[in-house]
């Protein structure tokens, strides 16, 4: 009975408390950790892994990184011009892909995936061949639609690239669609619906990720994977040689890797320690290690090691670390992205040592008249796009910042009824939602909502300028670029831009094991 107890303790940190305790409770212990490793379908070990001195420390590390690695994955993902969704019951849903040619779009002057692709929807949503006649008929590629090959299969986490996805199953396997390089299947093919990655068939996925035409898989003992382009290193196999199939990150030891960020041409690494790599092009100081130059192998950000982070994000031009201190650090091109308070023009160049967002302390005023400053936040997870990047805090608001040319930052504009800026220099907490169509319609809202009646527990920034909000009860707020129907609002939209997040209407409550 005391093993059952203990099989369903959440914090692995308890477990192995209790190893430290009376010896029925290691034996217990050992069971409930036996218990555990059947629940998810996982075999035990039959030896003990780097760091671990016997079978039972493997255990206690793997569920350890399982914790955090959960932590780590979401249940939503942008790319360019789509989007993907895993609800409460397991499904993965896609939506957009559409790019249309003309302010008001028609559904006849559907153009899908960006281009004209042999009159077929692109792969990027995982639907299979859907061609123009049946999106004519059923333009319900503009909400989130389950993909019906994954019926039986339940998701837990996915990441999306570009132009390409990845979906991890509750038994750790990986599925993957969309267009070919990053796929892992050994081929430069595309995949029109999820296929699971043989080569990982003898692998228990953790966590997947996915950024540019790259793609990592983090398995449950903490091994890295990574494969697709490596042009300028980002794979960090030492070399610039692009992988076909998933393949074992070497340079990175006995390290347990928990969670991944990957950029246009770099990548970020989390370990179980909190220590984070970085690997990849170099020349905008991205990878945080004080100069300009690739790595063509991971190497440890030296300015966090005293840090404990918590959470990565990467574009194209700038990373993101949180730690557990609650600071947020960025590096790379200067620019409002950074959310340093500077311009692109104003101080051109590089950021290439992290450095804090945000940090001034509240202090006490200076006169009975004076207000004093407000405390600074704690962030607890980023998110980054192109342009702009999110910061959630600890009290599950959310700030953004960095350009805002398509309404992507949600501080709205005379569109919305309420004032925003085309460009945000530090972290601006979005103060207002919509829960209806006004504006998906271009009309000024009936009414906006305070956002601080809604908890936010996960975030997303993707593509060119689109983001996507996740409520503590598994609702989605979207905002952006609203073109290409990877808002998943349900119509061909009468504006080109949504810039206060608004309800997706259309969405089942979506998972929330990756974002507690």
């Amino acid at each position: 009975l005391l093993a059952e107890i203990l099989a369903y303790v959440s914090d692995p940190r308890d477990l192995a408390r209790a190893f430290r305790t009376a010896r029925d409770f290691r034996d217990a212990g050992e069971r409930a950790l036996e218990l555990r490793c059947a629940r998810r379908g996982a075999a035990r070990p039959a030896a003990p892994g780097p760091g671990a001195s016997t079978v039972q420390q493997e255990l206690l590390l793997r569920e350890a990184i399982c914790a955090e690695a959960r932590r780590c994955s979401s249940a939503v993902a942008m790319g360019v011009d789509f989007a993907a969704f895993v609800d409460a019951t397991g499904a993965l849903l896609t939506c957009g892909g559409l790019t249309f040619s003309g302010a008001a779009p028609d559904i006849d002057q559907v153009n899908l995936g960006g281009y004209a692709h042999n009159d077929e929807v692109t792969p990027l949503l995982g639907h299979g061949t859907f061609t123009l006649a049946l999106a004519r008929r059923f333009p319900c590629i503009l909400a989130p639609r389950p993909i019906a090959s994954l019926s039986g299969v339940r998701i837990v986490a996915v990441a999306c690239g570009a132009y390409h996805t990845l979906a991890l199953s509750s038994d750790g396997a990986v599925f993957s669609h969309g267009h070919s390089g990053a796929l892992g299947h050994d081929d430069r093919e595309d995949r029109r619906i999820p296929t699971r990655i043989a080569a990982l068939a003898d692998v228990r996925a953790a966590a997947v990720a996915a950024g540019g035409a790259s793609s990592a898989v983090m398995s449950e003992a903490g091994a890295l994977f990574t494969f697709g382009a490596g042009a300028d290193g980002q794979l960090g196999h030492g070399d610039r040689e692009e992988r076909r199939v998933p393949t074992r990150v070497a340079a990175l030891g006995a390290e347990r890797v928990v969670g991944a960020a990957i950029g246009e041409g770099h990548s970020l690494f989390l370990t179980l320690h909190s220590l984070v790599y970085s690997c990849g092009r170099g020349r905008f100081g991205a990878l945080g290690l004080g100069d300009v130059r690739d790595r063509l192998a991971p190497e440890p950000v030296e300015a966090l090691r005293a840090q404990r982070a918590v959470s990565l994000a990467a574009s194209f031009e700038h990373s993101l670390v949180v730690c557990a201190s609650g600071v947020a650090y960025a590096f790379g091109r200067r620019g409002p992205a950074l959310g340093l308070g500077l311009h692109n023009a104003a101080r051109p160049g590089i950021q290439s040592v992290p450095m804090p967002i945000g940090t001034a302390a509240a202090k006490a005023p200076s006169s009975a008249a004076e207000p004093a400053a407000p405390p600074r936040p704690r962030y607890v997870r980023a998110a980054a796009a192109i342009e702009h990047s999110l910061l959630l805090d600890a009290e599950g608001r959310v700030h953004s910042f960095g350009r805002n040319p398509a309404g992507a930052l949600g501080h709205g504009r005379l569109t919305s009824g309420i004032f925003g800026s085309d460009e945000e220099l530090k972290p601006r907490q979005i103060a207002w939602l919509c829960n209806n169509d006004d504006v998906v319609h271009g009309r000024l809202p009936r009414e906006l909502e305070p956002a601080d009646t809604q908890r936010f527990v996960a975030l997303c920034a993707g593509g060119f300028s689109t983001s996507c909000l996740v409520t503590a009860d598994g609702g989605a707020y979207s905002f952006g670029d609203a073109m290409s129907g990877s808002l998943g609002h349900g119509v061909p939209v009468n504006t080109t831009r949504i810039d206060v997040p608004t309800r997706v209407s259309r969405l089942p409550p979506l998972a929330l094991l990756g974002d507690k």
